[in-house]
Parts: C-alpha cells; structure tokens; sequence
C-alpha cells in the first residue's frame, strides 16, 4: 500500500494547507495552555517549533507532545468550527470514503475480530463501540463480519454523527465523559471499545483513557491505533513530517510510553506493536526534506525489495509510526 491509497496528494495538501492556516490563526493568546508530558507528566527539552506550535520530547519516556497547547475547551470549539477540521470531516472523509473501506477499514475490521477471538471475546462477543467513529466505515465493515454483535458509534461532531446515521448506524452523539454504561449495547464483560486514530488529537490522553477504563468491565477489551513518535518517518522527517500538524496532532506518544500510561488508567496491556505499512513510503515522499546521508542511501542504491525488507523490520521490531494497543479493565480493588 501507498500513502497516496488512502491519503491522495491534492486532497492531502488542501487539508495541510488549512491546518496550517487555523494553527496560526484560529487560537487567542489566552487559550493557550503549558502542558507536561501526555504520557508521564514529565518535561523535556524543545524539539522544534511548526506552525507556532512547539514540539518538546519528554527526557523521561521520549514522547513528543506539543506544549504550550490549547486548552480543553478551545480544543472541542476548533474541532466543531474551525475550517480544517470541517474539510477533514466532510470533504476529506466523503472523497476517500471507499478507498479507505478498502485498504484501511475492511483489514482492520477483520484485525478487531481476530483480536477479540485471541484474547478471549471470540464467540461471546455481544458488541463493538467505536468511540470517535467518524464517517462510519469501521461500522459498517465490523457490523458486516460480526452480524450477531450489536455496533455502537459513538461521535460527538454533529456532521459526523449524522453520517453514521445516514448509513443505518447505532450513534450516541457524545463526548466519551458523557456517555453512561447503560448507553452502549452489549453485556458487559462480552464487549470490544475501538479507537482509532484519536489519541494524538486529544488534549488529555490520559484522561481519555481513564474514561474509557471506566465503562469497560473485566471480559472487555480495547483496541486502539494511534501515531508513534518513535516511529521511522517522524523520526526521520521530524519537523517536516506531515503526520505531525497541529492543530490536529499534538501528542505522539510510543509503545513504552503508551503502554506505561494504559497501566496508570487501569488498563492491562494484553498486546501493543507498530504494523504500520507506510513509513518507508512516506519518508520516500519527503525525501528532499532528509539530510541524513545513510537514509538517502536507501532511496537511491537499495532496490524496492530492500526497503520493503525495511518495512517489515520497523514494524516488527516496534519502529513503524502506526502504533497499535490491545488493553483489558484492569482487575482494581474497589471496581467492577
């Protein structure tokens, strides 16, 4: 697969382009927040600085997070008028809608159900709530594959949350602080929470993932995707790296830091690795931005097979930028 599968270049730089224009333009003086590492609660030295953002890297667990940032409440209000965040949920969804069916939501659906059968789901799987469900499509493909599990999207903005309705979907149009246990389908303990690409948004993962710990029962189960800061092309790319565009990206955590702060929010980390598919081709995209003269060795003497190889190790060894969790409620005195 190629970034512009599921990314196509005209329709990824309009995104950029906006984001790059509310990241300067969209917040007041005094909305701006400092913030300590997302993953440890840590500091760290700055890294760089893009779009009027500034990039640290936590000394302590290596995660990149952006700080100052927003606030929380500044945070929702971009993502419900700011002009980037509309295009991304209306233009960008809508025109890669079956592209991204294809090549990212039919696999992943097929991932979720393989997960849920490893780690004890299986058979006795009763639903599958997918919190910031977006345009619908990993509903659609898990209600397809798991016809007998009752699917929950759970979507806060309102264009999204009318999408998944549009497509005959169950929708609590919600943040996740919001929603109550006896609002999702399913008995608990028989239940898989999906979040995908949702962390590096947020302005408080550790809060989110307490919340999610929170509604889960012994039995459930989480799978969650987001962007490792310790991943090939963020790392080689760095501040030109287009995964890291604020307003939309602010943390970047990897899978030691991640899985240290699943602990602290009352989860167990059954699972966690990097099967990303993409990082030597993104980085091949931005190859002019690369100084490091052993990385454009591999471009330029390296045949594809060689780089493919390098895929594959980056993604096994923990080095690719797609990072994936598979967590349980943690069995905590006190909770059910």
């Amino acid at each position: 697969m190629k970034e512009t599968d599921i990314r196509p270049r005209d329709l990824f730089e309009r995104l950029l382009a906006l984001c790059r224009e509310d990241a300067l333009h969209f917040f007041t003086r005094d909305e701006w927040q400092a913030s300590a590492c997302p993953a440890c609660g840590g500091g760290g030295e700055e890294a760089f600085i893009k779009h009027g953002f500034h990039y640290r890297l936590c000394s302590a667990c290596d995660t990149l997070y952006a700080s100052p940032r927003p606030g929380a409440e500044a945070i929702l209000r971009y993502y419900r008028e700011a002009r980037s965040a509309r295009f991304l949920a209306t233009d960008f969804y809508r025109q890669t809608e079956e592209a991204r069916r294809e090549r990212m939501f039919r696999p992943r659906a097929r991932t979720v159900a393989a997960l849920a059968e490893r780690f004890g789901a299986g058979r006795q799987l009763t639903a599958v709530v997918d919190i910031g469900a977006g345009y619908g499509v990993f509903c659609e493909e898990i209600a397809a594959l798991l016809p007998g599990a009752g699917v929950c999207a759970v979507e806060p903005a309102p264009a999204l949350a009318q999408a998944c309705r549009g497509k005959g979907l169950r929708v609590i149009e919600s943040f996740l602080h919001a929603v109550r246990g006896e609002d999702l389908p399913g008995r608990p303990g028989s239940r898989v929470f999906t979040s995908f690409e949702l962390l590096e948004h947020l302005h408080a993962p550790g809060r989110f993932l307490a919340e999610v710990a929170a509604l889960m029962h012994p039995g459930d189960l989480l799978v969650l995707t987001t962007l490792s800061g310790a991943g090939f092309d963020i790392r080689v790319l760095w501040q030109h790296a287009k995964a890291v565009h604020p307003p939309h990206h602010l943390n970047f955590l990897n899978p030691a830091s991640l899985a240290a702060l699943a602990a602290r929010c009352d989860l167990e980390v059954a699972d966690i690795g990097t099967p990303g598919l993409l990082d030597v081709d993104i980085v091949a995209s931005g190859l002019e931005a690369v100084n490091e003269r052993f990385v454009r060795a591999i471009y330029r003497h390296a045949g594809e097979a060689a780089r493919r190889d390098l895929q594959v190790w980056l993604s096994t060894h923990g080095l690719s930028s797609h990072m994936m969790l598979v967590a349980r409620r943690a069995l905590v005195a006190g909770r059910t």
